[in-house]
């Protein structure tokens, strides 16, 4: 196994070759993020457009967002996947009350606490599966694996293109991050967006039709 770098070109032709009809692929950034300039790189929005397109391209209806930096993925997913819910983990109250003011993301985001969604018989969310999976920016590789463990099984094993995305791979502050996704590359394809911290794979695909094996880099 090993990872496949992909040019962030290719996911948005084929989410637009997907998505029939559409001559301008829309990826769409909330206001209050792209404004927010002093916090957002413009990397880091072009990064939220890809995880958008990733999402799209996997048929997500329920996204898990774990290691919640702030609310900019959920966000952005909400606006991109209007039909979808998303649950995101350990907001800052100050987060929260900014999504709370924004009509759009009402029961469209919901926030909920890490530990008690990873927790054995979790009663609340017992029952709960997700499309797509999200970690961010994990600093230490101990807890990454076993929230890792904890809730990859969540993951809709009808859905074949149900995602796990990584972001943060390759930044100086998320080792962690960085060493168990290499790790996990060794018994899995995993795929790497072409300069971005963003790595990803399907768990439940055939490992004999990568989605992206005739375009990679």
């Amino acid at each position: 196994m090993s990872i496949v770098c992909v040019n962030k070109s290719i996911i948005f032709e084929k989410l637009r070759a997907t998505e029939k009809g559409s001559e301008a692929l829309s990826l769409l950034i909330p206001q209050y993020i792209s404004d927010n300039t002093d916090d957002v790189t413009n990397q880091e929005l072009e990064e939220l457009q890809v995880i958008c397109a990733l999402a799209r391209l996997s048929s997500t209806s329920i996204v898990l967002e774990v290691g919640n930096r702030n609310t900019s993925i959920a966000a952005t997913l909400s606006i991109n996947l209007p039909s979808s819910q998303i649950y995101t983990t350990d907001a800052s109250p100050a987060d929260i009350s900014l999504i709370g003011r924004e009509p759009m993301f009402h029961n469209r985001i919901k926030f909920i606490n890490e530990v008690a969604l990873a927790s054995e018989g979790a009663y609340l969310y017992k029952d709960l599966e997700v499309d797509m999976i999200v970690f961010r920016y994990f600093g230490d590789n101990n807890s990454l694996e076993t929230t890792y463990e904890n809730l990859v099984g969540r993951l809709n094993k009808v859905n074949k293109d149900a995602i796990v995305i990584w972001h943060g791979y390759g930044r100086k502050d998320c080792g962690g991050l960085t060493q168990y996704v290499d790790r996990v590359s060794n018994t899995n394809d995993m795929y790497l967006a072409e300069g971005c911290h963003i790595s990803f794979f399907y768990p439940n695909k055939n490992n004999s039709t990568p989605p992206f094996q005739t375009l990679s880099i």
